[in-house]
């Protein structure tokens, strides 16, 4: 009887704990929702919603992408400067921001759709430069070769290479719906953000509201999903290698002159490979170019000025192009 007093009383204590957890979650989202009032608007790509932001006029318009999990609301600071001489545009992939959950897995492919779609949708009209930090070089890199037509230039930030990346994150992809389940499950009784804790004192310049949108945005339970839903990125890696012919178009690889943590230790266990990899990337175009940036792996925040320079110069070089293509 003393047993099974005390089984009984365990799972009530448990039972209570995953309660409370699942209040604590659950104000912690209203709290946000409260504090992060959309930045941009959201358009029906057929059955969910993406959020995208625009500032500035011109063309070639240029789109950020950002690296695995994070919001465009990360490239905020960049576009400031970027609208100044050009239309500027960040969005939101499936799950990030304030963008729907979208498909399970969303790898390059489904992202590059999903981005096509919102463009259509927002009556955005090309040409494009495209901007993608780390893994979000994978997405650019894919979406031109679905769709090269509408674009006139890439600008590639630290990212992440192909013959890398197929050396991790290859395990059995059987176990990814029960990783997702706990994940999910672990999301849902808030232990995540009880770990996590609060946004903290702005990094990199950012002033305390923008770091604490971008920290909570990127924290939040639906990014967290997002961002599993997004891997393996060795397969995204092979949907880049497969479209990797880019002719003469304007193309600048900024590279991370200093090797560092911030990325996972086997994406640049080799400093030196990676800068060879990253300038054999630069020259899959006639016009590419390699420029190495003395930065670690967050160029848009520990070197904001390179990014800029290097979309400024694709920019003009889209344009000068364009301009000869036209007499």
């Amino acid at each position: 009887m003393t047993r099974n007093r005390f089984v009984l009383g365990a799972l009530v204590f448990c039972g209570g704990l995953v309660i409370a957890g699942m209040i604590y979650e659950r104000i912690g989202e209203w709290r946000d929702r409260k504090a992060l009032p959309q930045i941009g608007r959201s358009y029906d790509i057929g059955g969910r919603r993406l959020n995208l932001y625009c500032s500035g006029e011109g063309s070639p318009t240029v789109i950020f992408e950002s690296n695995g999990g994070i919001p465009g609301f990360r490239w905020v600071r960049l576009q400031r400067e970027v609208a100044s001489f050009t239309r500027a545009c960040w969005y939101d992939r499936a799950g990030l921001g304030w963008s729907d959950p979208g498909p399970f897995p969303n790898h390059s492919d489904s992202i590059a759709h999903d981005l096509h779609d919102l463009l259509a949708a927002a009556k955005i009209g090309s040409p494009y430069i495209l901007v993608g930090h780390a893994i979000g070089g994978f997405d650019v890199r894919v979406f031109r070769s679905f769709f090269p037509d509408v674009v006139a230039g890439l600008v590639l930030v630290d990212p992440t290479n192909e013959d890398m990346s197929v050396h991790i994150h290859n395990h059995n992809e059987l176990y990814r719906p029960m990783v997702m389940f706990i994940l999910g499950t672990l999301s849902r009784v808030g232990l995540l953000r009880l770990l996590q804790g609060e946004p903290g004192p702005p990094q990199h310049g950012w002033d305390q509201h923008e770091w604490n949108t971008l920290i909570r945005l990127s924290r939040s339970r639906k990014a967290r999903l997002a961002a599993a839903q997004e891997l393996p990125i060795w397969v995204n890696g092979e949907l880049a290698r497969a479209g990797s012919c880019y002719g003469k178009m304007p193309m600048i690889v900024l590279s991370a002159g200093i090797q560092d943590q911030e990325e996972d230790p086997k994406l640049d266990h080799n400093h030196g490979w990676k800068m060879q990899l990253h300038e054999r990337l630069a020259h899959l175009s006639s016009a590419g170019e390699h420029v190495i940036v003395p930065s670690g792996h967050d160029i848009p925040d520990e070197a904001p000025e390179a990014v800029v320079a290097a979309i400024k110069k694709v920019t003009q070089e889209a344009k000068d192009a364009m301009q000869v293509a036209s007499r």
